[in-house]
């Protein structure tokens, strides 16, 4: 727009200055975006332009507020402005809890007793790794060193304890139960429609995945259904835990098991049966026993809440009423409004909207 050629013109005609600090430049760059804007609001207000000058001036402030925040960030961190540039780099980090754990403590940590046994096979391993290019070698020290250790068996082998650094690492964990909710929500699929779907009816791509019921109630012609479900990219992402959970059944892709199968509890462990399925009255109490810290009276809920719960979805009711049909695979008009349920202040909207 007119505003941001204005500014760039102002900066072309302004004499550059050579820093010596990088910090000191970046600080310039600043306190020179902010009169930028207030430059442009002045101008406004000298047209009479108000909301021109009221877009400028919050975008000032927003400046402002923002170079606050930085410096108060690096400040409390003992790492100080390298603690910034990592926030900077990562605009998620924008809660006190994410930039407190931007980095974790700096350690030099002694190499285990099995690495100081066997010190000749640790700098021959080293040598190997390099000239394979493997690793890099480094002339500074790293943020955190980790102990080596040795595997000492028919044959030594080397490997690197990360115990210290997983210590900071996010791991999203998931239950089986869970999956089954999610996904029931998501393609708004009754129980006995995602009970029947097999290794084979689900197809995963980079944007996506697809998963085909081969009968759901509303099917009058027994086509089946094909339910598109997007990849988020959350810890939530049902495409992602799908995936994860597809390579814990362990079977081929063309496989005709279920996708729910009988967990197998054993003094050893559990594991999925290679064939059997889940019943719907197991479900059905797993369901109320996972639902219920999260609601008053569990009874309310039975598993036609799953789909009942996608369908009234704040989202899922603003989004185009034929893909909403189509990704519920709806019919009847009338089937639809048994399963979305309006909230208390949305029902008070039909009389406001009358005027009286």
């Amino acid at each position: 727009n007119s505003s941001s050629v204005e500014a760039a013109v102002k900066r072309a005609k302004r004499a550059r200055f050579v820093f010596q600090s990088k910090g000191n430049e970046q600080q310039f760059e600043h306190a020179e975006s902010v009169l930028d804007k207030l430059e442009s609001a002045k101008g406004a207000l000298n047209a009479n332009a108000t909301s021109k000058a009221k877009t400028a001036i919050e975008e000032g402030i927003a400046l402002v507020t923002k170079r606050m925040k930085v410096i108060k960030i690096a400040d409390k961190s003992q790492y100080s402005w390298a603690t910034v540039q990592e926030y900077l780099s990562d605009e998620l980090a924008s809660d006190l809890e994410d930039e407190k754990s931007e980095f974790p403590p700096r350690c030099f940590l002694s190499n285990n007793r099995s690495a100081l046994r066997n010190p000749q096979f640790v700098e021959s391993a080293i040598l190997e790794l390099l000239e394979k290019q493997l690793i890099n070698e480094h002339s500074f020290p790293p943020h955190c060193v980790n102990p080596l250790t040795v595997a000492e068996g028919m044959k030594l082998r080397l490997v690197i304890d990360l115990r210290e650094v997983n210590k900071y690492l996010v791991k999203p964990k998931f239950r089986y139960e869970d999956l089954r909710s999610l996904i029931g929500y998501a393609g708004l699929f009754r129980i006995s429609e995602l009970s029947s779907v097999k290794m084979i009816d689900i197809t995963i791509v980079h944007d996506g995945m697809s998963i085909f019921v081969s009968k759901r109630k509303n099917d009058q012609f027994r086509e089946g259904h094909t339910s598109i479900i997007a990849r988020s990219g959350k810890v939530s992402c049902p495409v992602s835990i799908t995936e994860r959970l597809l390579v814990l059944l362990a079977s081929p892709k063309e496989s005709c098991s279920p996708v729910l199968r009988r967990i197998v509890r054993t003094k050893n462990g559990a594991y999925f049966h290679k064939s059997l399925g889940i019943s719907y009255s197991t479900i059905r109490d797993e369901f109320k026993k996972y639902v219920s810290p999260f609601v008053n009276d569990p009874s309310d809920y039975c598993l036609h809440s799953l789909k009942s719960g996608g369908a009234s979805n704040d989202g899922y009711k603003l989004s185009d009423p034929e893909l909403k049909d189509r990704h519920a695979g709806w019919k009847n008009p009338c089937t639809k409004r048994r399963y979305i349920k309006r909230s208390h202040s949305e029902m008070l909207e039909v009389t406001r909207s009358m005027g009286i």
